[in-house]
């Protein structure tokens, strides 16, 4: 699809529908957003009005777009003297069948030409079930496996409602130590175990109740990144097994450790939440004085005490501070400022300032590291108020400015 300019200020009808394609086709969607009575006056057409609707296909979730893929539908409908709302009435959070032509230029806008069907119950229909059930476990392709966990969260899969216009939904219970099958020890690990649950293929799932603190056996699929615990659930096989190593090994991990960093720092590893991080602070001496900076670490998935891939990126950082400075600070200087070089800045009723004395007012305040990636925090110096700037530091130096934030 190109980008060319979507115009809602034709000078006739036809001019509009011509940015559609001649076919129809159907597609079901639920409408976010509508407008109502009151809401302004819609684009004038001759004697008719554009009416439009924002949808979303929740069932198109992706990192990229967690709460799915979203779009507008538009169509033609008569002035009305009393006002909003127009036909056909399209309500939020209802899913419905249409039939649409689609925009030649934008992906995910149409024209409506009919609703087919009100009220669409997406659990009904094969094609959306099975595309969520691919986004949902596609990924989990290894072959089914059996192993005892120490589970650390309550579970209660009876409590989990199905996702509106998806028709499954799903939990996690998550482990801190594993003994997988033809092994007769266990070891720590961070992960844990999907457990989807609907009214089809998972509605079995439904009675599964899981115990921080108690060991179960399960036979699941792993994800296809083999360094990373994380299943997908075929079978709850046994509940509240007797294994008094694993048990021990399990409450064992949930302890905080000492983690050193050779040259930079001591960091405290410990869980927050359902992830295991190395957290501390690092002093560093610049122009300004000793600066301490927070730095929180993801640790290693084959080695949850330890987080030696991240400290990897942390040396590269640290071991040529005073250069990578110069980058990230630069970097963020380039992006906010103005074609002269200069930045405008929130004190003294809004003066402006060189790059090179901008940079000089700079320090970094909290460093995240996700194995080979960081996301740095840089402290404005009061410039901005109290706003921050991010800044990102990829495995091979290269450095690029994030957003303002605060």
């Amino acid at each position: 699809m190109s980008s060319d300019e979507f115009n809602i200020s034709p000078k006739n009808r036809e001019e509009f529908l011509s940015q559609f394609e001649d076919t129809s086709t159907e597609i079901t969607v639920m409408i976010r957003c509508v407008w109502d009575k009151g809401n302004g006056p819609f684009p004038k057409v001759g004697d008719e009005s554009l009416a439009h609707a924002d949808f979303i296909l929740p069932w198109l979730a992706s990192e990229q777009y967690p709460f799915g893929r979203g779009g507008q539908i538009w169509w033609f409908c008569k002035r009305r003297i009393l006002g909003y709302p127009y036909p056909p009435c399209l309500k939020r959070k209802i899913c419905y069948k249409l039939r649409v032509r689609q925009c030649k230029t934008r992906e995910y806008m149409f024209y409506l030409e009919d609703v087919i069907e009100k009220d669409v119950d997406v659990e009904k229909d094969d094609s959306i079930y099975e595309t969520v059930k691919q986004r949902m476990l596609g990924r989990y392709t290894g072959e089914p496996v059996e192993f005892l966990f120490y589970n650390i969260e309550n579970v209660d899969m009876s409590k989990v409602k199905n996702i509106p216009g998806m028709g499954m939904a799903s939990e996690s219970a998550y482990f801190s130590a594993i003994k997988e099958e033809g092994s007769d020890k266990p070891v720590i690990a961070d992960g844990g175990v999907l457990i989807p649950v609907d009214d089809k293929d998972f509605a079995k799932n439904k009675g599964i109740r899981l115990k921080a603190g108690k060991i179960y056996r399960v036979r699941a699929r792993q994800i296809d990144q083999e360094d990373l615990k994380v299943y997908a659930i075929e079978e709850l096989l046994e509940k509240d097994v007797d294994d008094k190593e694993l048990e021990e090994l399990g409450r064992k991990a949930l302890e905080p450790v000492q983690y050193i960093v050779d040259g930079i720092g001591e960091f405290t590893i410990s869980r927050e939440a359902q992830a295991l991080l190395a957290r501390g602070i690092v002093l560093h001496d610049n122009a300004d004085g000793r600066n301490e900076i927070s730095v929180i670490m993801e640790c290693d998935h084959d080695n949850p005490a330890r987080a030696d891939k991240s400290a990897r990126m942390l040396h590269k950082i640290f071991d040529d501070i005073d250069t990578n400075e110069r980058k990230i600070f630069s970097a963020i200087a380039d992006d906010i400022a103005d074609e002269d070089g200069n930045i405008e800045i929130w004190e003294d009723e809004r003066s402006s300032i060189s790059k090179e004395d901008f940079i000089k007012r700079l320090s970094i305040c909290v460093i995240n590291i996700d194995d080979s990636d960081a996301e740095l925090i840089v402290d404005l110096d009061e410039m901005f108020t109290d706003h921050v700037y991010s800044a990102y530091m990829d495995n091979d130096g290269n450095v690029s400015a994030g957003d303002m934030m605060g």
